[in-house]
């Protein structure tokens, strides 16, 4: 199972961040844990699954009117004791990105959320936590 990126535009900075917001809500009452990271500058954030039964998906949300912008890049795959662990990155430079951690066992679990934003435009992010 190859990393989930995923990029999806939206028409404005005020979509965005009701988007994040409402993701943030639904989180919340699963009793996961959320983490909020704010950078000025460009971020590489990672998707990877792994041997050790991590799986983790990354939603990346662009307002095209405030000139957000990312790239995917292509996925990474090593093999390391018979597993192939495929990584993929995105390149955010401005936006938000909500990055989904998942324990695989039984069933999957989501054991984190973290939440990204980047750039000037986001610096007066706040969560409705």
């Amino acid at each position: 199972m190859p990393p989930a990126i995923f990029v999806l535009p939206l028409t404005s900075k005020e979509q965005v961040v009701q988007m994040v917001n409402y993701i943030v809500s639904k989180v919340k009452q699963l009793s996961v844990e959320v983490r909020h990271i704010h950078s000025d500058a460009p971020l590489y954030i990672e998707s990877k699954n792994s041997r050790d039964g991590i799986m983790e998906r990354v939603d990346v949300y662009l307002a095209t009117s405030a000139g957000d912008y990312a790239n995917v890049l292509p996925v990474r795959e090593e093999i390391k004791e018979g597993f192939v662990e495929k990584v993929g990155f995105v390149h955010l430079v401005q936006g938000a990105a909500v990055l989904f951690r998942y324990a695989l066992g039984k069933e999957p679990t989501l054991t984190e959320v973290v939440i990204y934003t980047v750039g000037a435009l986001y610096k007066d992010f706040k969560l409705n936590l």
